[in-house]
C-alpha cells in the first residue's frame, strides 16, 4: 500500500462520505419479476457479485440436475430473443432475451439451442461462412413465453462445469443487477459464514506498519500496532440444495457504534467489472478472498454506500475502539462479529523509496528509451506504486529491440498499457507482417499483437512485465482427434489445433480455423479448453469417398493447409 496523509483535528480524522462520479444506467421502476430459467430445483454454485479472477462476476451460475449438459433452459420472462453468440471463448454459446419494462436476461454457456433456433444459426453460418458469429433479431423473429424452452444447459466457452450462467442487463447497456432481486425461486436460510481477518495498522503518514491474520473464531480484543486501523475480511455464503462456497453480497462496519463503511453488491457496469482488483487484498489473492473493508484512491466502482475517510479508522488515541461487522446474503440472511481494537506502539519505517519511480493512479504517465516508450493513462493503476523501469538485452535471432520493462510486475490494471517499440536493427520486408510485441513469460513470451504506425509497432497490455519485438513464422498444427480413412457410421469427426505462440489479446480464438468438404465450406465447433474442432456430418453428404482441406492460420497470417480423404 502506498503512502497517503491522514489529516487530523485534536486527534480525530475528519472524515466524509465519498461520493464517485460513476455513470450509473437508470433503473426501470417498473414491476419485473423472474420465473426460474430452469425446469429443476434450483442450486446456486456461483452468486452475484463473487470474486472471480479480474472481475466481479456478473449472474448467479445454476448446476445442472445431474452434473452434466442438457438440461432444459427455459425464458423466465415473456419477451423476445435479442440476441444470440457462438463464441469459443468468453460465455462460449449465448442468447439474451428482452422483456417489457427496461430489463434482459442473458443466459451462457449453452450446450446447443432449441431446434428451430439451431437451424436459424446453421443458415447463417453457411451463408456468412463463419463459425463463431453475433446475430441480432427482431421482435418478431423469435418471441418466447415465460417457460418456453430455448436452449440446452452447457459447458461452452470459459467454464469448467455444465452449467447456467444467467445474467439480469438493463436493456441498451452494460449495467448488470442482481438477479435475485426478481423474484427467483431459491431456497436459502444459511447465513454467510466469516472465516478470517485481516487487521492492519498504519502510521499518519498512510504507510503500512503491521498487519495481523486471525481467524474469526480467536477475535475478541487485538492490540494494532499503529495510528490508523483498517481491516479486511474473508467470508463466504453457502445457499440450501448446493453443496458449493458462493459470494456474499454485503458488508457492514460499524465502529464505535456509527456506521463507518460499508458495499452492497447490487449493480454495476461490466467495464467496471475489473475494480475487483481494488476491492480485495491483491497481494494474498491465492491466500485467500479478502474484501477490503477500506478503499483505494482509484477504486470506482460505486457499490459502497457508505465510507468515511475512505474507511480508515484513527485509533492513536490509546482508546479501545468497538467494531461491529454484518455479512448479509443475497437473500437477507445476516452474520454479526464484533470485537475491539486498541493501538499498539510500532517502530518508525525506514522512509527511503529504493525504487527510483512513481506511478499515480490519478496521472497521465509517459516514459521514453529512445527505442520504446511505455504510457499509461490515468486511472490505469487502483493506488501510487514505487516502480523500477529498465531495459534488458534479448538475444534471441528472432527478436528485433531489448526488452524494456516495468518491475515489480504485480501490479493490478484497470486500463491497459501501451507498449510503443522501435526496431534497433533492420527486418527485413517479408518479417514486417510476422512482428508482435511479445509479453515475456519466463524463458518464453505470449503475444500482444500490435500495429505498425510511422516505423513503429504499437500494442497494449492488461499486465505490467518485459516487452519486445518478436516475430513468429510458424503456422498452427492440426491433429487427427477423432478422424481416420474409414468414417463409416459416425456421426462427426474432430481435430485438435495448437499455436507456437499464444495470443492473449484476442476475443475469440487467435487461429482462423475453416474447413471444406469438395470444396464446400462446412462448420466447426471449437472447444478451447481441449483446442478441438469438431463438425457434425450433414444429412446432406453423400455416400463414399470425400476430400476434407482444413486452413487455420494465425494472428500473423502464417497459415496452413491439411488435406484428407475419408469413407462414409
Amino acid at each position: 500500500m502506498s503512502s497517503r496523509k491522514f489529516f487530523l483535528v485534536i486527534g480525530i480524522i475528519l472524515s466524509c462520505i465519498k461520493t464517485d462520479k460513476a455513470t450509473i444506467a437508470f433503473r426501470p421502476i417498473l414491476p419485473f419479476f423472474l420465473s426460474s430459467p430452469i425446469t429443476h430445483k434450483i442450486s446456486v454454485t456461483g452468486s452475484f457479485g463473487e470474486i472471480r479472477s479480474n472481475h466481479f462476476h456478473a449472474g448467479i451460475d445454476f448446476r445442472s440436475s445431474k452434473g452434466i449438459d442438457g438440461d432444459s433452459l427455459i425464458s423466465a420472462a415473456p419477451g423476445f430473443i435479442r440476441k444470440i453468440k457462438i463464441d469459443s471463448k468468453n460465455y462460449g454459446k449465448s442468447l439474451l432475451i428482452e422483456h417489457e419494462g427496461g430489463y434482459s436476461t442473458f443466459y451462457a454457456h449453452i450446450l446447443r439451442f432449441r431446434s428451430d433456433i439451431e437451424d436459424k444459426i446453421k443458415t447463417e453460418q453457411y451463408k456468412r461462412q463463419e463459425n463463431e458469429l453475433e446475430l441480432e433479431l427482431n421482435p418478431e423473429d423469435i418471441p418466447v413465453a415465460t417457460g418456453e424452452l430455448v436452449a440446452f444447459m452447457g459447458n461452452t466457452g470459459d467454464s469448467r462445469g455444465s452449467h447456467l450462467h444467467f445474467e439480469v442487463r438493463i436493456t441498451g447497456t452494460d449495467q448488470v443487477v442482481d438477479p435475485s432481486e426478481f423474484g427467483l425461486p431459491i431456497e436459502d436460510h444459511i447465513p454467510p459464514h466469516l472465516n478470517r481477518f485481516k487487521l492492519y495498522g498504519f502510521d499518519l503518514d498512510g504507510r503500512q506498519v503491521s498487519e495481523k491474520l486471525i481467524h474469526s473464531s480467536k477475535l475478541n480484543k487485538v492490540l494494532i500496532p499503529g495510528d490508523v486501523f483498517g481491516m479486511a475480511v474473508e467470508a463466504y455464503d453457502r445457499s440450501n440444495n448446493s453443496w458449493r462456497n458462493i459470494g456474499i453480497k454485503s458488508v457492514r462496519m460499524f465502529v464505535d457504534h456509527s456506521l463507518f463503511y460499508s458495499f452492497s453488491l447490487d449493480s454495476w457496469s461490466l467495464q467496471d467489472a475489473r475494480y475487483l482488483n481494488a476491492h480485495i487484498d491483491y497481494e494474498s489473492r491465492f491466500q485467500g478472498r479478502f474484501h477490503r473493508c477500506f478503499k483505494l484512491q482509484g477504486n470506482k466502482i460505486p457499490i459502497y454506500t457508505s465510507v468515511e475517510n475512505d474507511g480508515f479508522y484513527y485509533i492513536g488515541d490509546g482508546k479501545e475502539h468497538h467494531v461491529e461487522l454484518y455479512i448479509s446474503d443475497a437473500l437477507g440472511n445476516e452474520t454479526k462479529k464484533e470485537f475491539t481494537i486498541q493501538n499498539a506502539q510500532y517502530k518508525v519505517q525506514n522512509t527511503k523509496i529504493e525504487l527510483p519511480y512513481t506511478l499515480y493512479f490519478d496521472r497521465r504517465f509517459e516514459h521514453d528509451f529512445g527505442f520504446g516508450k511505455f504510457l499509461l493513462e490515468a486511472g490505469c493503476i487502483y493506488d501510487h506504486v514505487h516502480c523500477k523501469i529498465d531495459t534488458i538485452s534479448n538475444s534471441s535471432h528472432s527478436c528485433f529491440c531489448p526488452w524494456i520493462g516495468i518491475s515489480p510486475n504485480n501490479t493490478p490494471l484497470h486500463k491497459p498499457i501501451e507498449i510503443s517499440l522501435k526496431p534497433v536493427k533492420l527486418i527485413p520486408q517479408e518479417m514486417i507482417d510476422k512482428c508482435f510485441v511479445g509479453l515475456k513469460r519466463g524463458k518464453a513470451a505470449v503475444s500482444l499483437n500490435g500495429e505498425w504506425k510511422d516505423g513503429v509497432l504499437i500494442a497494449k497490455s492488461k499486465q505490467l512485465g518485459y516487452f519486445s519485438i518478436l516475430t513468429d513464422t510458424i503456422a498452427p498444427r492440426l491433429n487427427p482427434k477423432n478422424f481416420k480413412y474409414n468414417m463409416l457410421g459416425r456421426k462427426s469427426m474432430s481435430f485438435t489445433m495448437t499455436d507456437n505462440v499464444a495470443d492473449v489479446t484476442e476475443k475469440r480464438s487467435s487461429i482462423k480455423y475453416n474447413a471444406y468438404i469438395d470444396g464446400q465450406w462446412i462448420i466447426l465447433e471449437h472447444d478451447l479448453k481441449s483446442r478441438t474442432i469438431t463438425h457434425q456430418f450433414e444429412p446432406w453428404l453423400s455416400t463414399g469417398t470425400h476430400e476434407l482441406i482444413i486452413v487455420l492460420e494465425d494472428v500473423r497470417k502464417n497459415r496452413k493447409e491439411y488435406k484428407y480423404t475419408f469413407l462414409i
